[in-house]
């Protein structure tokens, strides 16, 4: 069974995005459903099977507000990383370090 991830790209902000990752395989959707139907359409026909885990993700007994921010940190932090992997894979230049190497070829 293929393992999905769905987060949101800029968390509190308006208009956040959601991206779906898995594996090399990443998409992005206005909603979470929407970024998931777009990353199981790329899916084979051997990886149809869907079960879907909805986390609720508000504090409680066990998991507090504090603990939450940093989940939604390092959440962040995670995509960030799966997107610069993506780019880096893709050869496209990313963040930064990915102008500042596109700046160097050109000679700049």
């Amino acid at each position: 069974m293929t393992t999905i991830a769905i987060v949101p790209d800029k968390p509190g902000a308006s208009g956040t995005t959601y991206r779906a990752l898995t594996g090399k395989i990443q998409s992005v959707g206005r909603t979470a459903g929407e970024a998931l139907d777009a990353l199981t359409s790329q899916l084979g026909d051997a990886e149809t099977s869907t079960l879907v885990v909805v986390q609720q993700l508000r504090p409680d007994d066990f998991f507090t507000a504090q603990q939450q921010r940093r989940l939604e940190e390092l959440i962040g932090a995670l995509a960030w990383r799966a997107r610069l992997r993506y780019s880096v894979a893709a050869g496209r230049p990313s963040g930064a370090g990915g102008s500042h190497r596109s700046r160097m070829a050109r000679g700049d």
